[in-house]
């Protein structure tokens, strides 16, 4: 449907004849242009057969407006025959032999290229009608005497393209078939009336055809400029009194953001379903991200593009087997020739660029694009305007001048052998403005010379140019037209947000441009600016360099017709660029600060409790909920807060849970009764929930899916070292300076922790006003995930008192109503959430479900090394409490190599199968090898396998991860990482209860709490803990199983 929003109009010019090809209004005269001549002069091409002309044919389309086309087709035809459609305002006698002149050097195109009887940007009927075609050109609504005014394209113009194709399929002399073809505007109407699906619509050839007006041509990052349609506007646009066009001008000026009339003006190409044969290149300023988009998303198979090297003119009608191409193309599917296009054709067919006065290489076949074996490298930049493989030590602060076009900071990297890049570049950039609360940033890669020196490209063969050498073009004959300088990003600040659901590819973010967010000044900003497509050779040598500045960097596009832009949005003063590692590491440190509390505050209380019971008089149901209460209030909240930080964003959200967290310790260490204590317990467990389930997001937004595993990895190892040293800290501060330490820690090193996140943490945060957000909040799933936590860990922990406790009517009812309202949670989700905390499409892939499986897993068996090692050494080998604690490091710290290692094996390789499976196999080798442990084990041995179950338990942290992001929308990976989070916590818990029980049932539950203090009781402790591992050998051996349901995939590093 057509967008209803009121639209701006400007008048514009009426047709005379003489004036761009315009002969008068005709309808129902009939033409016939005769074999051998050349209607148009004596230097264009001449007919080689009859060509009849049918003006002005009038077609009315649904709203009743009336439309005129021209109709070029053999005059000598006995049969019916397919037609093409040449679909634009321009004026459908607007010739090329018309519009060329105002071009440089005429674009290169001779005028016996052209019969003068082409549409501009169509083909030309001289060289279609005697192959048996007619050509149909199309005067669109408001151009010429069509009726209405003129719409740039979206909806309006492809339902009318829609009608005009079933209108002409049905003429007396069509045979049903239509194609549609050509350059620029008449590209984009094919995608526009594709993707309406007309039934005789059979085949389109778009080549050089943009798809989205506000992202690729007008508001191009945000960024306003008229591009070329001022001129357009001016010297080819003609329609009869009453017409006019959209004043795309005027439409920004309503709305620079997304609104209705930019939405309608973007093509869905998931739509299109005829046979597509799409053409691009390097060189188009307009067009190359539109032939791309439409190559990744048109949904079918029956579609080729072929990446050119020259001008989309001069490809158009000087090159000859581009019409032999078409030929192929159109008899198949307009004529049902069966001449091997599907067979023959290659899918991909991409060009890659050599600048200077090389020429390009043409026909490279690619399998896909980008190419399936595409090596995507990280370059950073680096100070002395460097660009290194690997990330500088020193931070860096650069500037330039965002007024001046001669004011850039250039980043510079030489190949040291041969390299071709094809493919999509991305840059991340941090920048400030302190004189501005927006600015935009221009970025363009520029191929040097193997003396350093800028190269260009030239759009046409030197055969067919004026010049023999680059070297013979002047700086002021340099324009879009004739020379390609190389591809440019543009961003504005404020339009910086990036909707990962969306992006076409890891390497071109998708930006919703829906709000500004403006930029305090002086504030520093992520912007993630994609580079349009390209294809380059570099011999050794040769350098790519990255142009960072205020101003377009490209050669000029029709500069002189361009409109001023609003003081406003000029950019002003100086822009600043960061450079290095200071805030990353900065944000990191904070992030880990806060998860390795977290996990510390889970067992620093373990060595303590005895003596915060004594002096606070808890009984014992009291002294179980000091310990308790935490872990139910972190593992019921996690997905609460991933979902508050997707409505609010995360740096507010992440910010309130360490505030939670330093408000419940705080309130620990100044109890003065349990119930004090245990309420500041469930506030610090919100907290600790809120901040280690946003640590793993945090890294997700910040980080490539490669870069991730290391952090991750470093990550698991804070928390394997935190939860290993609670127990000898609390113990350290019990016997020392008293246990309300264990609390007070917390406030100076959370604090430091907050500060740091509130200074160095810039990632996007949404306007989201506080009532809407609570108003989108999945209330009843928040309740239903809360409740279904508590009971049922609350049962768990009541039924770990003893064997009887499990046969008590509460434990059995906490349990039960647990497991069902959990179930009832899930089924809420699925079927009437509308906004779930846990979308259950995350569950959908087989990948998915096993990766998960394999994180819960693995919780389920490391936390049964953290809790009953520590008992082993101190019942088995008679170890004080804070030395058994650190005979941990034995496992902590092969894990942490492993945990880093398995991080550069991803890192490098793009691959997680071989550290999840290794780990996976490793972890249960050692864990069985601890069914061995007896009493008189000797030092070396437990050392031994503590190694080796380290080793293995090191890879799980991080692989199972990335595995699971890799197969999902950046989107989901929020909900994701809580839903593992809370399933791993369960899984842990479930875990302690059930190697307690196991426990019991072989030692009883007297014995138990006094094994080690009568004769004989360490080794039957012992001999009760080998079933207990057995039992979680076994588990780490289904780990093992589910990594078969693990499907491989090579995660894509962002470059």
């Amino acid at each position: 449907m057509p967008v209803s929003q009121q639209t701006a109009i400007k008048r514009i010019a009426e047709p005379k004849v003489g004036e761009n090809g315009y002969t008068g209004f005709h309808p129902g005269k009939t033409e016939v242009f005769k074999a051998g001549s050349k209607p148009f002069g004596e230097d264009t091409r001449a007919l080689t057969s009859d060509v009849l002309l049918d003006h002005d044919v009038e077609v009315v389309v649904r709203d009743g407006v009336r439309l005129y086309i021209d109709v070029y087709r053999p005059a000598d035809s006995t049969e019916k025959i397919p037609a093409i459609l040449s679909w634009s305002p321009y004026g459908k006698k607007y010739s090329a032999l018309d519009m060329l002149p105002m071009t440089k050097w005429h674009s290169c195109v001779k005028r016996s290229d052209l019969s003068g009887l082409e549409k501009f940007e169509g083909l030309d009927p001289a060289i279609w009608c005697p192959k048996g075609y007619a050509i149909v050109s199309v005067d669109a609504r408001g151009a010429g005497n069509s009726d209405g005014h003129i719409c740039v394209l979206g909806s309006q113009e492809a339902e009318d393209g829609y009608d005009v194709v079933e209108a002409v399929a049905k003429l007396p002399w069509c045979n049903g078939n239509i194609g549609m073809a050509g350059n620029s505007y008449l590209a984009i109407s094919q995608w526009f009336t594709a993707a309406q699906q007309p039934p005789s619509l059979k085949a389109i050839a778009p080549w050089e055809g943009l798809s989205d007006l506000y992202r690729e041509q007008f508001c191009r990052g945000g960024w306003f400029s008229m591009s070329n349609f001022d001129l357009i506007t001016k010297e080819i646009l003609r329609g009869h009194p009453n017409s006019g066009v959209e004043d795309i001008a005027e439409m920004y000026r309503r709305s620079s953001t997304m609104n209705e009339f930019w939405k309608d003006k973007r093509v869905d190409m998931t739509k299109i379903q005829c046979p597509v044969y799409i053409r691009g290149s390097d060189v188009s300023s307009l067009h190359n991200m539109g032939s791309v988009r439409a190559w990744l998303e048109i949904p079918h198979d029956k579609k080729w593009i072929q990446w050119g090297a020259y001008q989309e003119w001069f490809e158009l009608y000087s090159i000859p087997r581009s019409a032999e191409d078409l030929t192929v193309f159109f008899d198949h599917y307009l004529r049902g020739i069966d001449n091997g296009w599907e067979r023959d054709t290659p899918k991909v067919r991409w060009a890659t660029l050599q600048y200077g006065d090389s020429h390009p290489i043409l026909d490279i076949e690619l399998k896909d694009f980008p190419a399936p074996d595409t090596k995507y490298i990280e370059l950073f930049l680096s100070d002395g305007g460097r660009l290194t493989e690997t990330a500088p030590t020193e931070a860096l602060t650069l500037s330039y001048n965002s007024e001046d076009r001669n004011s850039w900071l250039e980043f510079t990297h030489t190949f040291s052998e041969a390299s071709r890049l094809i493919g999509l570049p991305k840059t991340t950039l941090y920048v400030s403005c302190d004189t501005r609360d927006d600015f935009v940033v221009f970025v363009i890669l520029i191929k040097k010379d193997k003396d350093g020196k800028d190269m260009l490209h030239l759009n046409f063969p030197f055969e067919a140019a004026p010049v023999n050498s680059m070297s013979e073009i002047s700086a002021k004959d340099q324009h879009s037209v004739n020379t390609h300088i190389g591809p440019m990003g543009i961003l504005r600040a404020s339009h910086r947000a990036v909707d990962h659901s969306k992006s076409i590819h890891p390497n071109f973010p998708f930006h919703p441009h829906e709000q500004e967010d403006k930029v305090p000044p002086g504030t520093i900003v992520k912007l993630d600016i994609g580079i349009w497509a390209l294809g380059i050779d570099y011999e050794a040598g040769e350098s790519i360099s990255i142009r960072i500045g205020g101003q377009n960097l490209a050669a000029a596009e029709y500069a002189a017709w361009s409109i001023s832009r609003p003081e406003h949005e000029l950019n002003r003063g100086e822009h600043k660029l960061y450079i290095g590692p200071l805030r990353r590491r900065i944000v990191m440190f904070s992030l880990c600060l806060a998860l390795f509390l977290s996990a510390l505050d889970v067992t620093i209380v373990a060595t303590a409790l005895p003596r915060i019971a004594h002096e606070l008089g808890a009984d014992a149901e009291e002294y179980a909920w000091i310990g308790s209460s935490y872990t139910l209030a972190n593992t019921a909240s996690v997905a609460i807060w991933a979902k508050l930080s997707d409505i609010f964003g995360r740096k507010p959200i992440i910010m309130i849970a360490n505030v939670a967290f330093l408000v419940g310790s705080l309130l620990s260490g100044l109890s003065k009764s349990v119930g004090m204590l245990i309420a500041g317990r469930i506030i610090q467990g919100l907290g600790a929930g809120g901040c280690t389930v946003l640590v793993t997001i945090v890294i997700s937004d910040l980080f490539a899916l490669r870069d991730r595993a290391k952090y991750y990895g470093l990550t698991g190892i804070v928390y394997a070292i935190s939860s290993s040293v609670g127990p000898v800290l609390g113990g350290v501060f019990t016997q020392t300076i008293g246990w309300r330490w264990c609390f007070y820690i917390n406030l100076p090193f959370d604090g430091l922790s907050l500060i740091a996140l509130l200074l160095a943490l810039k990632v996007h945060t949404p306007k989201t006003t506080l009532a809407a957000g609570l108003k989108s909040l999945d209330w009843i799933g928040s309740i239903l995930i809360v409740g279904g936590t508590i009971c049922f860990l609350y049962g768990l922990g009541s039924g770990a008192g003893n064997q009887d406790s499990w046969k008590s009517a509460q434990v059995i009812c906490l349990l039960v109503f647990g497991v069902v309202i959990l179930v009832l949670f899930g089924v809420y989700e699925y079927r009437h959430a509308i906004n779930p905390l846990v979308p259950m499409r995350i569950f959908s892939q087989r990948t998915n479900i096993a990766s998960m499986a394999v994180l819960c897993l693995h919780g389920f068996v490391f936390i049964s090394y953290d809790y009953f090692l520590p008992l082993y050494f101190q019942i088995a080998l008679g170890l004080a409490p804070i030395i058994s604690g650190v005979s941990l490091l034995a496992l902590v710290l092969p894990l942490s190599i492993t945990t880093m290692g398995a991080a550069w094996f991803m890192k490098r390789t793009g691959a997680y199968l071989v550290p999840i499976n290794l780990g996976a196999v490793v972890m249960t080798a050692g864990t069985g090898l601890l069914i061995s442990l007896s009493a008189k084990t000797d030092w070396a041995k437990i050392m031994v396998f503590q190694i080796i179950v380290g080793l293995g338990a090191g890879p799980l942290f991080q692989a199972p991860m990335i595995s699971l992001q890799a197969h999902l929308p950046q989107k989901d990976v929020a909900a994701a990482s809580s839903a593992s989070q809370f399933l791993r916590s369960l899984s842990s818990s479930m875990s302690i209860v059930i190697g307690t029980v196991l426990l019991q049932a072989k030692h009883g539950d007297n014995q138990l709490t006094e094994a080690g203090n009568t004769p004989g009781s360490a080794e039957e402790y012992v001999d009760a803990m080998k079933y207990m591992w057995v039992f979680y050998t076994a588990m780490s051996g289904v780990i093992v199983l589910t990594c078969l349901f693990i499907k491989k995939m090579p995660v894509q590093e962002k470059s």
